[in-house]
Formats: C-alpha cells, structure tokens, sequence
C-alpha cells in the first residue's frame, strides 16, 4: 500500500513539481487520482491558508481510503461545483474503499456515492449541503402518480441494479450530514435525501447506519432525512442506530421507506430521533413513513394496472419521534391491505420488539394531535409513550386491559367521521382519505385475460371500494415517560 497526499494551495499552477510526497503534495484531486493504486491511501492535508477547498470529485479505486487530517480550523475541504464534471458527485465510491475526516462542502451532485459497491465505509465526516445543482438520479416507479417522477440526487447514496448482488454491507456511520447557512443569506438545505438508497432488479443490498446525525432537509418526501427505495425484484436489508434527523421543511419526513413491486424491505430502527417544531415543516412532514404496494395501482391509471406485492419488516424500538407538522409515523400500504409477509412491529408485535418507543406532541400543523395515520395496514405500537395533549392532558387511558392511545389521536383508515371532516376542514385539503381505497379483486390488471373484469379506463370509481378498516394496537401503552 502507498501513501498519497494532496493539499489545496491559493494558486496551484505556480508551486514546482509535485509527486504526491507528504512534503510536495499534489495539488489537485485529478492528480492524485491518476497516480494511486488499488489499495492506496490517499491523505488530505489541511489546506494552506487562503486556499479554496479540493475541486472537481475524485473516483476512488477498490480498496482504497480517502482520509482527512483535521487540523485546529476543522477537516480540509472538498467537492465537485462542475455539474458537467462527474455529474457533480464529489466522491465516487468502489468496492471496500472508505472516506473519512472529511469536510465535503456543497457538491453540485451527490457529496458520496457508491453505484453496484459492496464492503464501503463513509464515516466520521463533515458533509454541508449537496446537490446544490437540483440534479435528479432515478425515477419512482408507480410513486409518479403523486406527481414525483424522478428522484434528486441524495446527498450521500448507493444505488444497486439488477447486475450486482451485494456481497459486503455498506456502511454509514457518525457523519454529520446538514446545510450551509452563510452570514446574511437564506440557508442553503440539502438538495436530496440526506441518506438515500435505490435498489431495483433483481439486486440485494446490506445497509448498515449508524449514529449519523442529518438535518436542514430540504422540501418533499424525497428529500428527507433517510430514503430507502425498493424497486423490481430486489431485496434490502437495513439496520439504522442512533440516527437524529431535524429541521424538516416543506413536507421532508424524517425517514422514509417504499417497497414497489415484488420488492422486500428488511429493516430494523432503533434510537432513532426525530426532532421536529421547527419552523415551516409542511403537512407532509412525518417523523417515519413506510409505503408499502400491494394490490392493482390506482395511482398510475390505465385499463390494464399493474400488481403489486412488495412486503416490508420493519421493528422500531426505543426510538423518538416528536414535533412533526404532520404524523409522528405515517403507515401507507397502498393500493390495498399488505401480504401477511409484511410485519410492521412497533412494540409487542411479530418480530419481538420491545417497544419503548416515544412518539408525542406530533401533528403541530393538523387541527388536532394526530400521532398516527394507519392506511390499510393492523398495526402493533405496544409500550409506547405518547404523552399529553394540547390542554396537557394524557393520551392514553385505562381500561380493564391497561393503558391505552385514546382513538382519537390516531386516524385509522377510512377514520371516524368527524374526524376526517375535522381533517378537511382544517387543513383545507381533501387527500386524508384518498389512500382508503382499492380496486376491487375483479379489475382488469396485465395478463388478466378475463372478459369480465372491471375495466377501470371506463370509469375508475366503479372499480374501486373501501377495504377493511385498520387497526392500532396500543395495548398497553406506557403511561410514564421511559426517558424522562
């Protein structure tokens, strides 16, 4: 293995030879990217003073490491302004390469991204906005139907593709992932999911992350904290610790996961933080929001929708979900009630968990404190707290079975009367119940080659119905604070 420096200098043209020693570093990413071998180390001096940060991204090769030596004013800086160059992505990962200690400042791309990558490491950086160009990545799939067609660009992210099969877990873990908020202008908030990864075909992705902490999100769903995307036949399996997402804006959730298709999520959640009552956080803006396909699409149209029967296990324990404008945990299994392969186990549930989770003081921006929308789905969320209301009233009551979410701090599809219309009425838009719906078990699908089905391109209302209401097991919920 060799050791490669680079250090920024104020002009880099006029300082001599350079052959990537540490007393005569090279002076550009382009540089020491040509000269290093697979397996290298490549080491990113503090920068001379008055020198701008590393421009123009670098590709590492497999095995290598990229590590910052922090000096008394932070990490040494890079990035990728070029949109052209790269598309903007300041780090491209490879097979078992790491990035570390560094401070990776307004990328026009992604800051890091792994494509068909297995064994990566990115930990211990500083990562301040990216995808400041509004770049996008890859499309949503059946999601286009809410109007997203294309997903931005995350600011970190591994895509997987149906030619590679993940051998090693990538790993995520202690960045701070947040925005750039310069002295006298507006800040500037991450252009795409803090944490962000797309799977499609038949690929298989390991996702490890750790206390990471990601704020100043951008506006959408698909710019939230974590984006987890399941496409085709593929299968994830995630774990996320210790991670704390804040300043949502304009409807970003704290986490997010959508399985489409034949795809499966795997994933465990736990000491997750979301911290919301910021300022201007939309009503989409959810502290957790899992959307499961499963059923005929609805969404896209057609005469001939297509299935889906995507499934996701998800346990969440010990984890805080608090101050979202919208719903502590939103729940969408859309098109239709879930497969028993899917298993959403918030406390006391299928998978064993524990629960002590606390999900409380949610629903800022909604007429009432709603905790929880449920959407075609029964879901356990036993042993949580889920503290007062707006009078500093509990949440919870007893019954003869224990302690349990009092029904109208939760809107469980279709909802009771009053309180969709309390919904409606207060928010001024009629979406609440849109989702609680489905197509009936006779429309016309594709390789459906019966003459009778229900033929949605006629009259799309004719084929759709309520499903069964939802459920929330709450019981028992906790009736003190776990974490006081």
């Amino acid at each position: 293995m060799t050791a490669w420096y680079v250090q920024s200098t104020p002009v880099p043209t006029s300082a001599g030879p350079r052959d990537g020693t540490q007393n005569t570093p090279y002076l550009t990413l382009a540089e020491v990217e040509a000269a290093s071998a697979p397996g290298d180390e490549i080491i990113v001096l503090s920068p001379l003073p008055g020198a701008p940060p590393l421009d123009g991204g670098i590709s590492l090769k497999s095995g290598q490491h990229l590590r910052g030596i922090e000096s008394a004013k932070g990490p040494p800086q890079i990035t990728n302004t070029d949109p052209a160059r790269r598309g903007g992505d300041a780090v491209t990962l490879a097979d078992n390469s790491k990035v570390s200690g560094l401070d990776i400042l307004g990328a026009a791309g992604h800051a890091i991204v792994g494509r068909n990558v297995s064994g990566a490491v990115v930990t211990g950086n500083q990562i301040h906005a990216g995808n400041l160009s509004d770049l996008t990545s890859v499309g949503t799939g059946a999601t286009a139907g809410l109007g997203i067609i294309e997903f931005p660009k995350g600011i970190v992210a591994f895509f997987h593709d149906a030619s590679n099969v993940t051998a090693r877990a990538n790993t995520i873990s202690d960045n701070e992932i947040s925005g750039i908020q310069v002295e006298g202008q507006a800040l500037k908030r991450l252009g795409g999911a803090g944490i962000a990864l797309h799977a499609r075909g038949n690929s298989q992705a390991l996702l490890l992350t750790s206390e990471n902490r990601i704020s100043d999100l951008g506006p959408g769903f698909q710019r939230s904290g974590i984006l987890i995307d399941a496409q085709g036949d593929t299968t994830i399996d995630l774990e996320i610790d210790d991670t704390r997402v804040a300043n949502a804006f304009g409807s970003s959730d704290g986490i997010i996961l959508v399985a489409q298709h034949r795809s499966s999520i795997t994933a465990s959640v736990r000491r997750y933080q979301y911290v919301g009552g910021t300022p201007d956080q939309g009503l989409g803006n959810n502290g957790l929001e899992v959307a499961t396909y499963y059923g005929a699409d609805w969404l896209t149209g057609g005469s001939t929708p297509e299935w889906h029967s995507a499934q996701t296990k998800l346990l969440i324990e010990e984890s805080d979900m608090q101050g979202a404008a919208g719903f502590g945990v939103v729940v969408f299994n859309i098109f239709g009630k879930p497969s028993s392969s899917t298993v959403l186990d918030f406390g006391g549930g299928e998978l064993g968990g524990r629960g002590a989770n606390r999900i409380h003081n949610n629903g800022l921006e909604l007429p009432s404190p709603l905790e929880v929308y449920v959407v075609q789905h029964d879901l356990n969320m036993a042993n949580t707290w889920w503290g007062v209301d707006r009078t500093g009233s509990a949440k919870v009551e007893e019954t003869d079975g224990g302690w349990q979410l009092k029904s109208k701090f939760a809107f469980n599809c279709p909802g009771e009367p009053d309180q969709l219309q309390g919904l409606v009425e207060g928010t001024g838009t009629t979406a609440w119940s849109v989702f609680c719906q489905t197509y009936r078990a006779d429309v016309c699908t594709a390789g459906n080659d019966s003459t009778d089905c229900c033929d949605p391109s006629t009259d799309s209302a004719q084929c759709k119905i309520s499903p069964a209401a939802s459920s929330l097991a709450s019981l028992p919920a906790l009736p003190n604070d776990p974490r006081p």
